[in-house]
């Protein structure tokens, strides 16, 4: 006996055939309804929002928005700017050492002025006053 249809499966008389399918049985899906248009109005509204809190979080979000892109261009500049500075400072530093090393009057003058060196049998006369004598001589 064939369950299938009617003789048309090549079953021979009284036996048995199942439907094979997606598991033992096979069901029957049920059309889907169409949308009424209140649905569809609510479902697109719903979306809408959804979308719009997204693109709102990418762009405002801490890390990844632009909010956060302005952060770090503002960051980018800044240390670009400090960059050029270290920079002008450091030539300025090598120039410098360069002189000391190879200008003996810049040496000698940076010497008795920063650091009060003298050559030999050079003395230092200090004709300014204090601070104490200063005010006896203004009474």
């Amino acid at each position: 006996m064939c369950l299938i249809g009617a003789g048309g499966c090549g079953a021979g008389k009284g036996e048995l055939h199942e439907r094979v399918g997606r598991g033992a049985m096979q069901f029957r899906r049920k059309p889907k309804k169409k949308l009424t248009p209140v649905q569809q109005n609510r479902l697109l509204k719903v979306c809408l929002v959804l979308v719009s809190v997204a693109a709102l979080w990418l762009l405002l979000s801490p890390s990844t928005g632009v909010y956060g892109l302005v952060k770090l261009r503002r960051e980018a500049a800044r240390l670009e700017q400090q960059t050029k500075t270290l920079q002008q400072s450091n030539e300025t530093l090598r120039q410098e050492i360069d002189r000391l090393h190879n200008d003996p009057d810049y040496l000698e003058r940076i010497a008795r002025e920063k650091y009060g060196m003298l050559k030999k049998n050079e003395q230092v006369f200090d004709f300014s006053k204090t601070s104490k004598e200063q005010s006896e001589t203004a009474d």
